[in-house]
């Protein structure tokens, strides 16, 4: 028996492993159909994950998973689906196995060499899942990026608008600076990201970063349209 999967109109198919995982796959089939949120692992590369309506959970067939494997995972309630090689970071209950021919479908995996040649043709590129490893922060993971692919520019949604002389939710006279260099942030030990992520900007030199806050939603239409908000970071 197959369980069917569909993403934005595109239907996904996996055998389930009924002889391994027997709860489990009676418990999809109940559940079945249903809708969930689907959003990609933060820690885990080539992983997407999303909630599933589970009532009963015990542990069956539990492995590091590999690409193709679809498994759930009983701390979140999480159905993981791999669709790349993986770091293997702890153990899921594996209970379906992706279709060979449609694991490709779901994402490439990163490869810088491909992902040049997808900008050169003029297409948009969406990089998720972070960087894969764990202690690296996607702030690690944009800059990264930004320096392999030559980006001219970083924008930064933030759970704050900008850079502040102080943390603005700890000192009430923190101000926003409009604009720095990356020297000048670093001198006054600006938290403007993690320190990995700044050390590998600063040797780099990533033209422009612009720090902006995440909320309300149209604030990155409102960056990518040119208005000024939040505070410009630059080489000099």
């Amino acid at each position: 028996m197959y369980l069917k999967l569909t993403f934005h109109g595109v239907s996904f198919y996996a055998a389930l492993l009924e002889d391994k995982a027997p709860i489990m796959c009676a418990e999809l089939k109940k559940a079945c159909p249903f809708e969930a949120r689907l959003t990609y692992a933060k820690i885990c590369d080539n992983e997407i994950v999303f909630q599933a309506p589970v009532s009963k959970y015990v542990v069956e067939n539990p492995v590091y998973s590999v690409k193709g494997h679809i498994a759930y995972y009983g701390p979140k309630h999480s159905v993981c689906i791999w669709f790349g090689d993986t770091p293997s970071l702890g153990a899921c209950d594996l209970f379906a196995l992706l279709a060979d021919e449609d694991i490709p479908r779901f994402a490439e995996s990163y490869n810088t060499v491909a992902a040049i040649e997808h900008l050169r043709a003029g297409r948009i590129l969406f990089l998720a899942c972070g960087l894969g490893n764990p202690c690296f922060s996607t702030d690690s993971a944009v800059v990264l990026r930004a320096i392999e692919l030559e980006c001219d520019a970083i924008l930064m949604a933030k759970n704050i608008d900008g850079v502040y002389t102080a943390d603005p939710h700890i000192d009430p006279s923190a101000t926003l600076i409009p604009r720095i260099t990356y020297a000048e942030a670093a001198e006054r030990d600006l938290r403007v990201m993690d320190a990995a992520a700044f050390i590998m900007l600063r040797e780099n030199a990533v033209p422009v970063v612009r720090v902006f806050g995440l909320e309300p939603p149209d604030n990155v239409l409102k960056v990518l349209s040119g208005d000024p908000m939040g505070t410009i970071l630059t080489r000099d």
